[in-house]
Order: C-alpha cells, then sequence, then structure tokens
C-alpha cells in the first residue's frame, strides 16, 4: 500500500530528476551564449573571432555571476550584445527549470496513479493464468494418451477456483481487460508457472479447497511473478520507478486476492492504493511545492551549519534530503520533528552514502532545535508530541 514513506521516497526522486534537469538547463543556456558568440558564416563583413572569443568568455562569466539572481549582476558596463544574450540565457534557464518543474510534479503524481493500474494488470494475469490452464487442460483432454496423465487431472483448478471467478467479476465490473501485447506477455508468464513446484502440487489436487486455493494464488502473485526476473524486465521497461513501485503492487494484489473469502465473493473489493488518496497526494503536491519555493532559504540554513564541510563533501542527495525534511517540519505541523527526521535519515541510509545516515541526522536535530525556538517549526495537534 502506498504510504507516507512511499511518498517522501517519490518526493525525493522527483526532486532529484529536477536537479538533474537543472544541470542539463544550465548547460543548454551556456550553449546559447557561445553559439551568439559564434562567426557569422553569412555576413560579407570580416569577423573578428578573437574579440568574439573574448565576448563568449565574458558572458559566461557574467551569466555565472548572475544566473542565481536571475538578473545582470555586475558592476562593470559590458557590451550591450552581451548584456542582452546573458539576460536571453538566464531567462531561457529559468523558463526550463519552470517547465521541468511542473512536468516532474504531474509525473510522479501520474506515476503514483500508475500503481493502481499495474496491480490491475497482475490480478489480470492471474486471471488470464487460470484460462489459459484451462484451454490446455481441454486440448490435452482430447488426447486419450495425455488425459489420464495424475499430475494433470487438477489443471483446471485455477480456472474453477470461485476466487479467481470473484476476482473475474470485479475486474470486469471496471472493464479492465489485458491488451494484445498483455496476453502474449501472460502466455510467456505462465510458462514460468507451469514449472513452479508448489503451483504442480496444486494442480494434483482433484479438489482444491478455498484456502488451497488463495495460498496458491498469493504464491503465484508473490514468488511465480515478483521473483521472477521475466517479470521485472517487463514492468521496468513499463516504469522507471519499478525499483520503488514493485513492493507496492504485490502488497495490493496480494492483499486483494487475501479479501476474498467465502463471505465476500459477491462483493466488489479491490485493495485500495492508499487509506485516503486525495490526502495523500495532497501531502505530495504541498511538500513539493513547499520545498521548492523555500529551497534558497533551507540551503542556506544547512549551509550555515555545515560550514566546516565544503559544498563537494555534501553530496547532493544528502543536501535535497536535508531540505525536504525542513519542508515538512516547516509546513506539516501535524507530523511531530522526531517523526519527520526519523523518516529522511532512513531516506539517507538507504538511498544515499554510507555516512550519510549519521551526518543528516546530526545536522537536522541541530536545525530542528533552533527552528522550534526561532518560531519557523511550530507543531499542532498530534505535532505536539514529546520528540525527545
Amino acid at each position: 500500500m502506498l504510504n507516507r514513506r512511499s511518498i517522501r521516497i517519490k518526493a525525493m526522486q522527483t526532486l532529484y530528476a529536477l536537479d538533474q534537469g537543472r544541470k542539463a538547463n544550465n548547460a543548454l543556456a551556456e550553449d546559447y551564449i557561445k553559439n551568439s558568440f559564434l562567426p557569422d558564416l553569412n555576413s560579407m563583413e570580416p569577423q573578428d573571432k578573437e574579440e568574439l572569443k573574448a565576448q563568449e568568455k565574458e558572458a559566461l562569466s557574467l551569466y555565472r555571476k548572475s544566473c542565481p539572481d536571475k538578473e545582470i549582476n555586475t558592476k562593470e558596463q559590458p557590451a550591450d550584445k552581451i548584456v542582452s544574450v546573458v539576460q536571453s540565457a538566464i531567462e531561457l534557464y529559468y523558463r526550463k527549470n519552470e517547465n521541468d518543474a511542473r512536468y516532474f510534479r504531474q509525473l510522479m503524481i501520474d506515476d503514483m496513479e500508475a500503481i493502481r493500474n499495474h496491480t490491475y494488470e497482475v490480478l489480470l494475469f492471474l486471471v488470464d493464468f487460470g484460462k489459459l490452464a484451462d484451454k490446455e487442460y481441454i486440448k490435452r483432454k482430447n488426447n486419450p494418451a495425455l488425459k489420464n496423465i495424475p499430475s494433470f487431472k487438477g489443471a483446471s483448478n485455477l480456472f474453477n477456483s470461485p476466487l479467481l471467478n470473484a476476482l473475474k467479476k470485479r475486474l470486469d465490473r471496471r472493464s479492465l481487460a489485458l491488451s494484445e501485447d498483455q496476453l502474449l506477455e501472460s502466455q510467456e508468464f505462465y510458462k514460468l508457472l507451469k514449472k513452479d513446484e508448489k503451483y504442480q502440487k496444486y494442480i494434483q489436487n482433484g479438489s482444491p479447497s478455498f484456502a488451497e486455493d488463495q495460498e496458491v494464488m498469493q504464491h503465484i502473485v508473490k514468488t511465480v511473478l515478483f521473483k521472477s526476473d521475466l517479470f521485472a524486465a517487463y514492468m521496468e521497461s513499463k516504469d522507471i520507478f519499478w525499483k520503488e513501485d514493485k513492493a507496492i503492487v504485490r502488497s495490493i494484489a496480494s492483499k486483494t486476492v487475501k479479501l476474498i473469502t467465502p463471505d465476500t465473493l459477491e462483493e466488489d473489493t479491490i485493495a485500495e492504493l492508499s487509506m485516503n488518496w486525495e490526502e495523500d497526494c495532497n501531502f505530495f503536491k504541498k511538500l513539493y511545492d513547499y520545498m521548492l519555493e523555500h529551497e534558497k532559504e533551507f540551503e542556506a540554513l544547512i549551509s550555515a551549519k555545515t560550514e566546516n564541510w565544503s559544498k563537494e563533501r555534501i553530496t547532493e542527495l544528502d543536501m535535497l534530503i536535508m531540505k525536504l525534511a525542513l519542508a515538512e517540519m516547516c509546513h506539516f505541523p501535524s507530523i511531530p520533528v522526531k517523526v519527520t527526521i526519523n523518516e529522511f535519515v532512513e531516506l539517507a541510509k538507504n538511498y544515499s552514502t554510507p555516512k550519510s545516515k549519521k551526518f543528516v541526522n546530526g545536522v537536522l536535530d541541530v536545525l530542528s532545535e533552533n527552528m522550534q525556538k526561532d518560531g519557523r517549526v511550530r507543531k499542532s495537534g498530534r505535532g505536539l508530541m514529546d520528540n525527545k
């Protein structure tokens, strides 16, 4: 199930992607400056290449000095062309950054919503396995040489399972079906299922119980599919965030199978993406937006407390994790400071360097205490719980 920790991870991933986009946009802006001072091959006038090279160098220096302030910042009097080119480069850089910020924000929201579609796909594969098993059973049943094979007597167990039929009805009510390409993939995954020892034992049972149906379907989801390199490669080709998403999809698919009992066969329940999707989605949007709005302020606070560390020694990811943590502390009064620190230290431990956990914990601990004292972090409700 999608939870606040997974949303924090997605916020971190999204903002890291945005940081990489900024680097690319900076390179584009600098390329624009360089191209602006190339010799004009269509001009009939003589071109002073040395002068153009000097202007390019001056323009790049001015851009790098002025870009953080979003406007020309110099006491000198550069040539009009240099000023014009640099101003255009700055505008290009920030325009592309703003477009990227909107794009990555929506991309992550779409990805979180796509988790539900991935779950449906897994459940549809499960239903299709039953159909494929039944087709194979009918084909082999009509072959006198094969129909009495003991290991084949229960080949239609999956297809005839009340649980699987209840699942099929729930998916049908949502007008969900596999595409032609997905049906082809399902056949490949079914080949894995046929080789599975537990499944082979299941189809030797002439009349499995509901509990045995449920157990083998859980096994198909958790082991046959989610421990398969073939399935992993397929999902990774569709979802660049599959490494994080797979645990959520597996959990929701498995829970859906578990929710179907003899007493709930006629119900319409499929496990939800989260306890409150709208609230969780808003949490992501607010965390993402607030961090970007106050990014420079948070970076200055962190830099002031890590002045003995050169900027190069603080990894990009550590800086990003700490900025996100400060955004959460400041903007979500109901989340205790201790919870925020623990969550983001865990992110540093799992996604950054071996030393990051201790470093991030120490910086956040000092900053949180100072920010509570000066009123920048104010907690209410559950957030007032003792953080010590």
